[in-house]
């Protein structure tokens, strides 16, 4: 791909998620609690046996979108999480429901942290028509999608 290519798909992604939660998920300026308290089952179903026993264990949601799964973690007694996402509109509804969210790439996040996670989730991050994973990135077991 060209500089010149490179540059307009970059342009394109923050485009498109500056408003994602109003544009594409139709969400308004309120966390959707109830929405979100139903699709809890089906998100414990999924994470099950990827779940640390340990409350305080340190988890990043890469994506985390309007702070769904942030919220159900918090739910089950989970204390330390975090969330990342590019995308201004969601960021502002996670923030309803975690102060601990950060509104960056997740790529240059991940590259300029220093925290140890125990669990690191990335729900529907991974573009899978263009992104090209290396070696060391093949290990993806699952990719469910969020409903």
């Amino acid at each position: 791909m060209s500089k010149k290519e490179d540059k307009m798909k970059m342009e394109y992604r923050s485009s498109l998620y500056e408003d994602y939660a109003s544009s594409f998920k139709n969400s308004g300026d309120v966390f959707d609690y109830r929405s979100a308290d139903k699709w809890g089952p089906y998100f414990k179903y999924i994470v099950r046996k990827w779940l640390p026993e340990d409350k305080n264990a340190s988890i990043i949601d890469l994506g985390c979108g309007e702070g769904r799964i942030i919220y159900l973690l918090k739910g089950m007694g989970y204390s330390n999480t975090t969330g990342v996402d590019i995308s201004d509109s969601q960021v502002k509804l996670a923030r309803q429901i975690e102060s601990n969210i950060h509104k960056i790439n997740i790529l240059d996040h991940l590259r300029n942290t220093s925290d140890i996670y125990n669990l690191i989730l990335a729900f529907d991050v991974v573009d899978r028509k263009s992104t090209r994973l290396n070696s060391s990135h093949t290990d993806i077991s699952r990719m469910p999608s969020s409903a």
